[in-house]
């Protein structure tokens, strides 16, 4: 204050052309400084407390809906560390231009997705072992929404980046006839605890029934089931039953199938 106090002390009180400020007028950003291991710490048996905590002291802000139902999900099912959360949610503070600093936590380095980008041939994708992969919907931080162009899907509205979804099929797809063999489907949903989805996985246009699940709130799990030379045009195919519309919401992370292996594999 000393140093200011001079400036405008040199300044000539006669010069109208300089409008001297007071020393209340002169501000700066707040700086948002995170003691992690603090945070880490708070209602260590209640993640959706420990999400609102987090939010408010690092973005001060509450969290959306969304974002809590999506946290707690992952954090239940220690998809991710709660620390990596706290270093995720540095980030979405320095990406809103707020200046964040993160103290007592290393950087793992977990909290980024650092899968190479997928390598596409129409909606299928060879991953890093070689293995075939059809990607029906998928969502990547740094890519959006992934739906394959064989998918037939319900037309939604984004709500807090959720699918608003109705009553009836929300897709199917890809009629495709696969290799026979061994797959396997990768499913990664989000949706209220109380909301509930039927999936099944089909040939001949519904004559033959591969595989069939029900998932009432989140889920996180693999289908495995055989394809046989018979079993033509197969489809992957969620359905919404009648709900009350606080149900609606649904983010679909993952629906991918995978080849674990073919027929002519397995005969070696």
């Amino acid at each position: 204050m000393e140093v200011i106090d001079a400036i405008l002390h040199s300044i000539d009180p006669e010069n109208n052309r300089i409008k001297l400020a007071s020393t209340a007028s002169i501000e700066r950003m707040p700086d948002t400084f995170v003691n992690a291991d603090l945070i880490v710490r708070f209602a260590p048996n209640n993640d959706e407390a420990f999400v609102r905590f987090a939010y408010e002291t690092v973005l001060c802000r509450e969290p959306a809906s969304g974002e809590v139902l999506t946290s707690t999900f992952d954090l239940r099912r220690h998809a991710i560390a709660r620390a990596d959360f706290i270093g995720q949610i540095v980030d979405v503070a320095r990406a809103e231009g707020k200046r964040a600093e993160i103290s007592g936590l290393a950087d793992t380095g977990k909290r980024h997705d650092r899968s190479p980008a997928p390598y596409f041939v129409n909606s299928e994708v060879l991953d890093g072992n070689g293995r075939q992969k059809l990607i029906l919907v998928q969502h990547r931080n740094e890519l959006g929404w992934i739906v394959s162009p064989d998918i037939w899907r319900q037309k939604v509205d984004i709500e807090q980046d959720f699918w608003a979804v109705n009553e009836g099929w929300i897709l199917t797809g890809p009629k495709k006839t696969l290799p026979s063999g061994q797959w396997q489907l990768e499913i990664d949903l989000v949706q209220p605890d109380t909301a509930t989805v039927t999936l099944d996985v089909v040939a001949n246009s519904g004559l033959d029934c591969l595989a069939k699940a029900s998932f009432g709130g989140s889920a996180s799990c693999t289908l495995n089931f055989k394809v046989e030379p018979f079993h033509h045009f197969l489809e992957v195919r969620l359905f919404k039953p009648g709900q009350s519309p606080q149900n609606r919401r649904l983010k679909i992370r993952s629906l991918v199938l995978i080849a674990i292996q073919e027929e002519r594999d397995a005969a070696h």
